[in-house]
């Protein structure tokens, strides 16, 4: 017979809810696998060693990624699937869409809070969280327009995450200060707010976790509710595995082939789902430098400034490149991000011309940025 390699399959697990009392909850599970005769087995990460499990497993309250392998005697196959877990909804969060463009400079959550229990809970005590991607990231501000137990009682912050999750690269927590308390099958009443970025540019709100489209109040349980940072409403977000992806886009400004001064306008695009430090990052124009005079450069305009990317020249085997760097004191280039515009000079101190034709990295003049794969990227080197 003809051993076949296993094609495995792994379930969607519907959302379990605790029991009140318990930090956690029995859940069945079954992945499907096709193959010569493959043998199923599955694992989870406990304190970074995989543990094997059977079904069903008790899994804390939250979200954890289970592995699934089926193995036959000519391969084997893995995959991930997420178990969720959540608290009984002791707090409900109503939220409305204020702002209806997915689109826009500003996101704005409207909150009521519901407490559906027969006690009555210190606001000092809660804290909720609305989980979003911001791309083209910029220091992220808030605001408390209003809120019905006190506008200035509301604080809000932005926190990003390690790890990335699905449908978020961080948080805005809203925290109270109010000495008062949320009362036993009462309402906190309208908190109306804004998210926004330093810079006003767009979110695109349809991927966010916590995106609703609803434009009356209406429970929305992907944004979560905490007393004393204990997950009492809501489900938390899928944790994801991590992606580093960039890309390189770029514009030739010279118009001819023949000239005394490459003009290339570049930007580096964070496409994956992890922040990269800046003094990791470089990025490299392969060129032919034509002679052997001296070669400089000018950096005539930087969106992060003309001061923190520089340029250096290089050889690796015959061939010539001028790499980009950035300042380390820039941080990190965030998700779905860019390093906006790099916009640099290359020229030689005789001011002979070069020959742009067998340049492996040049791309014809163009008023529009278009992906560059000629212009290579590393990361630490790689």
């Amino acid at each position: 017979s003809v051993c076949t390699a296993p094609v495995l399959t792994v379930p969607t697990v519907p959302v379990a809810t605790a029991q009140a009392g318990l930090n956690g909850a029995s859940v069945a599970f079954a992945a499907t696998a096709t193959g010569s005769t493959p043998v199923l087995t599955y694992s989870v990460a406990q304190q970074g060693v995989a543990t094997p499990i059977t079904s069903p497993y008790v899994f804390a309250v939250g979200t954890t990624l289970v592995t699934a392998t089926a193995t036959t005697s000519c391969g084997t196959a893995s995959q991930t699937f997420a178990v969720t877990v959540q608290s009984p909804s002791v707090v409900t969060v109503l939220h409305q869409n204020a702002d209806y463009l997915p689109n826009d400079d500003t996101v704005r959550p409207n909150l009521d809070l519901v407490n559906n229990s027969a006690e009555a809970i210190p606001y000092q005590e809660l804290t909720v969280r609305y989980w979003l991607t911001a791309e083209d990231f910029a220091p992220i501000l808030t605001s408390v327009d209003y809120a019905q137990l006190g506008t200035s009682d509301v604080k809000m912050r932005y926190v990003p995450l390690a790890q990335p999750v699905q449908g978020a690269f961080g948080y805005v927590e809203y925290s109270f200060t109010s000495a008062n308390s949320l009362p036993a099958g009462g309402r906190s009443g309208q908190i109306r707010s804004r998210i926004y970025k330093q810079t006003y540019t767009r979110f695109n709100q349809s991927d966010d976790y916590s995106y609703s489209l609803s434009r009356a109040y209406a429970p929305n349980d992907h944004l979560t509710v905490y007393r004393k940072g204990v997950l009492i409403g809501g489900v938390e977000p899928a944790p994801v595995p991590a992606v580093t992806s960039l890309q390189v886009v770029s514009k030739t400004r010279t118009t001819v082939l023949s000239t005394n001064t490459i003009s290339t306008y570049v930007q580096l695009q964070n496409v994956g789902n992890q922040p990269v430090p800046y003094q990791d990052l470089a990025v490299r124009y392969w060129f032919t430098p034509e002679g052997e005079a001296t070669l400089n450069y000018s950096v005539d305009y930087a969106v992060l400034g003309s001061r923190n990317a520089q340029i250096t020249f290089g050889k690796a085997g015959t061939e010539t490149y001028a790499e980009l760097r950035f300042n380390p004191d820039l941080g990190s280039l965030a998700p779905l991000s860019t390093t906006g515009n790099v916009e640099y000079r290359i020229t030689k101190g005789d001011w002979s011309f070069f020959d742009q034709s067998n340049d492996f990295s040049y791309r014809p003049f163009s008023l529009d940025f278009t992906p560059n794969d000629h212009m290579t990227v590393y990361q630490r080197g790689q």
